[in-house]
């Protein structure tokens, strides 16, 4: 599970690119709702079991659950041996009931043959529960404060605030510079 963290303009997007057309032999689907960022990016609603059936990448909206439907969340148990790119999370992952599904889809990653990214504004745009799983970050430019996560990040904060700082200065000079870390 990979966490890519940046500000606006950083190159998030840019790098998911890079990297989901590099691992062109699996499928794809990035979880939104700003579907708009992904324009060439043919939409999927997940309705119907021929949806999950694609290759190459795919977008879906992050709907709800509701009395008709169980929701994009909870249809992710049924996708199978791909990536999924939960794209800033921060505006459908907002209450336990969704921390309840992604920590199910975490905790079958294996099972399920997934990757997982997460891509955010910076540490606090992601929820508490992906800290437990996350083995990786790609870390950009950003502004808020790590200390919020300090619980959450663990043995890794003291690292994950020195290369905020480095890569928060070099950014300056360089505003597409990022710097990956491995935590296990």
């Amino acid at each position: 599970m990979t966490m890519v963290l940046g500000t606006n303009g950083t190159g998030k997007s840019t790098i998911m690119r890079e990297i989901l057309e590099r691992c062109n032999e699996k499928k794809a689907l990035i979880v939104t709702n700003h579907i708009e960022e992904w324009r060439d990016v043919p939409e999927i609603d997940l309705s119907k079991k021929e949806d999950f059936l694609f290759s190459g990448i795919r977008k879906t909206r992050c709907i709800p659950p509701s009395k008709t439907d169980i929701g994009t969340l909870a249809k992710l148990r049924f996708f199978r041996k791909g990536i999924v790119v939960f794209d800033d999370a921060r505006l459908y992952m907002k209450d336990a009931k969704t921390d309840n599904l992604i920590e199910d889809l975490m905790i079958s990653y294996r099972q399920q043959e997934l990757d997982i990214f997460v891509v955010a504004h910076g540490f606090t745009k992601v929820r508490p529960v992906f800290y437990s799983y996350v083995s990786n970050i790609i870390l950009f430019r950003t502004l808020d404060s790590v200390a919020y996560r300090k619980m959450e990040l663990g043995e890794n904060y003291q690292r994950i605030i020195e290369a905020q700082s480095e890569v928060n200065k070099i950014s300056e000079k360089e505003p597409h510079y990022y710097k990956r870390i491995k935590l296990w």
